[in-house]
């Protein structure tokens, strides 16, 4: 799918939030990835992304 330039979603969860996700990075091996929502305040969050 990657050589088409296609979207695959593997799995998806609901936070649950009223605002949007803004932006999101993998930090390579390690497990500390970083996620941007569009709230004011509170809004970079450290997650953890396993698959």
């Amino acid at each position: 799918m990657l050589e088409k330039g296609e979207q695959v979603v593997l799995h998806s969860v609901d936070i649950d939030k009223a605002d949007e996700l803004e932006g999101f990075t993998l930090r390579g091996s390690s497990s500390k990835d970083i996620a941007v929502r569009s709230s004011r305040k509170s809004n970079v969050h450290q997650v953890r992304v396993s698959w």
